[in-house]
């Protein structure tokens, strides 16, 4: 099996936790990675620092925390509109608030209310529903991602440019302004090409690129889902284990924060990881460096700094916690060599209980089991809103309304007849 025909037969059984735990291998196997010519995979180096969010339209709370969807009948998003979860279904409890209260009322001169609306364009929905953690369940994301376009299959939808956009901005923490020329010219590209490449491979017919993406595309190894779900991982493993020390603060601790796979080994990738994550690299540009091409002469300034000082015949498998933290081991190397850190003051870094000496795999587990919980509460909340919808609409109307309704179709007889 391919890997989305697999993920497709796991979403197919209700199999979610197999597609999560072979996500989580894959950016197990990426974090360590470190490209020729760009950094590691950090959302903060690729996409920059997440102080302006995307922002939900009604309550302007940042929308990454919760995002919410308006749904229609054919199940996928009514509009390229996005709000806080919260509000999404306000609104909709809001519409159906004025029609209980149209029926209490049993007044015919009064028409029945509309239902729910999209509160920025008016696009009218039947569901308001939580963006679906691509980490959970990619299938429904990428659904929910995307708009129906005129005469294109809801069974068969497509992802567009745009679309794809405002979904990555709604489920991260990133500046859609200063995002959206990165996608537009170097990730949509990258992934329409692999996805071209891959059907290619798989047909043996020849090289189609598209302007979109379709479910399969979604799914391939390394393509959108694949960076979609390596920064979400990433994220959620911070929060369960907090911030990381600083290194001038505490290198023992920065080392053991580092290393991932407890083997109390660090590798010349996850030193460079480590410092990407812990170090403002901006600043290690040149001053008169152009704020847009700052962080990526910093990524590259730190590989020379590390390259500078690595030993490869001592730490050609990698530095032990002995020689990094030890006299005139690697810490101490990298202190004198990173600008401000040596003078910089300790900061506290805040830990929680539940976080403190928490691994990588703890903290996997942890971050799937509130994922789960999440996904349950939003299936209990659903049927309550649908069984609620049912009931109102099991409701007949009043005597009197169909009494006049009846005599108004028999004037309208008559009349007809005369």
């Amino acid at each position: 099996f391919s890997m989305p025909s697999a993920i497709h037969t796991c979403l197919d059984n209700g199999r979610i936790e197999i597609v999560r735990e072979a996500l989580e291998a894959q950016w197990r196997a990426r974090i360590s990675e470190w490209g020729e010519h760009s950094g590691p995979p950090l959302l903060a180096l690729e996409c920059g620092p997440g102080d302006e969010p995307a922002e939900c339209g009604v309550c302007f709370d940042p929308l990454y925390k919760c995002p919410g969807v308006f749904v229609g009948e054919s199940g996928l998003r009514v509009c390229v509109h996005f709000c806080c979860l919260d509000c999404a279904e306000h609104v909709q409890d809001e519409s159906a608030d004025r029609v209980r209260v149209w029926r209490a009322r049993r007044d015919p001169r009064i028409p029945q209310p509309p239902g729910p609306v999209c509160p920025m364009c008016r696009a009218p929905f039947t569901t308001a529903a939580r963006l679906t953690d691509p980490t959970v369940d990619p299938r429904s994301f990428f659904r929910l991602s995307c708009i129906p376009g005129s005469g294109e299959d809801a069974d068969e939808p497509r992802l567009c440019e745009k679309a794809a956009l405002g979904a990555l901005c709604a489920v991260l923490p990133i500046n859609a302004v200063s995002f959206a020329p990165r996608l537009e010219q170097e990730l949509w590209p990258k992934w329409c090409a692999e996805a071209a490449e891959a059907r290619c491979g798989s047909s043996g017919g020849e090289l189609e690129l598209r302007d979109y993406l379709t479910e399969a595309d979604f799914l391939i190894p390394g393509g959108m889902l694949a960076w979609l779900c390596d920064h979400l991982l990433e994220r959620k493993v911070e929060g369960q284990r907090g911030d990381p020390p600083r290194l001038h603060d505490n290198p023992g601790k920065w080392f053991k924060h580092f290393d991932y796979d407890g083997k109390e080994i660090l590798r010349k990738p996850e030193v460079l990881r480590g410092i990407a994550k812990a170090c403002d690299v901006t600043a290690l540009a040149n001053p008169q460096t152009p704020a847009r091409r700052a962080r990526t002469v910093g990524v590259q300034r730190l590989r020379e700094i590390v390259d500078g000082i690595w030993d490869d015949e001592r730490w050609q498998e990698g530095v032990s916690l002995a020689d990094f933290e030890g006299p005139g081991g690697l810490a101490e190397r990298l202190l004198a060599a990173m600008p401000g850190e040596t003078n910089a003051s300790p900061r506290p870094v805040p830990e929680s209980p539940a976080s403190r000496g928490v691994t990588v795999a703890r903290a996997l587990d942890l971050a799937r089991a509130e994922d789960y919980q999440v996904r349950e509460h939003d299936q209990l909340r659903a049927q309550e809103r649908a069984e609620k919808q049912r009931q109102a609409a099991m409701v007949m109307p009043w005597p009197h309304l169909r009494a006049a309704r009846g005599r108004g179709a028999g004037r309208g007889g008559r009349g007809g007849g005369g």
